[in-house]
């Protein structure tokens, strides 16, 4: 039968194809995320505060959260590398 996400409360995160971020997004994508509860776990996924994966990798948490994060840099005084 298999697992079943849903079953357990989780939705599916859809896969897509590689994120265009460079390693400077990613280092602030991550400086991010761990500000705000998220984390990275082995593969490579990405979790919220609850468990729930939200993405794969932190390029695509920068293509997804990216104005966020900016605007939180600047609300911060945080200048990028």
């Amino acid at each position: 039968m298999g697992l079943r996400p849903s079953k357990y409360g989780y939705k599916t995160v859809k896969q897509r194809k590689g994120s265009d971020a460079n390693e400077d997004e990613k280092a602030r994508a991550k400086r991010y995320g761990l500000k705000h509860g998220y984390s990275g776990m082995l593969g490579g996924w990405i979790y919220d505060k609850t468990g729930q994966h939200v993405c794969h990798g932190w390029g695509h948490f920068w293509d997804d959260r990216k104005n966020a994060i900016i605007i939180w840099e600047k609300s911060q005084d945080i200048t990028s590398s």
